[in-house]
């Protein structure tokens, strides 16, 4: 008695190399676009008015300083060390 071939075909390594990549770029894909469309801010913004700052002379866009809210009711004090 010969064996019956099966009719399921067994996937080739590059036909699985190639499925891979395929789900791969669709996860990637679907970050960028919940990354692009989200509409909720990971950081809370604050509304505060400066009141002091310190720090080094030259030292752009480096979180130092004071801050009240506008209600009063928090101070918000920034300092890297």
């Amino acid at each position: 008695m010969k064996k019956q071939k099966s009719k399921k075909q067994e996937l080739s390594e590059e036909q699985i190399t190639f499925i891979s990549f395929l789900i791969t770029v669709g996860f990637v894909t679907l970050f960028v676009l919940f990354s692009y469309f989200s509409t909720h801010p990971f950081v809370k913004d604050i509304i505060a008015e400066k009141i002091a700052e310190y720090g080094n002379e030259g030292e752009l866009d480096f979180p130092f300083g004071i801050a009240i809210t506008q209600d009063n009711n928090y101070l918000y004090v920034a300092n890297v060390n």
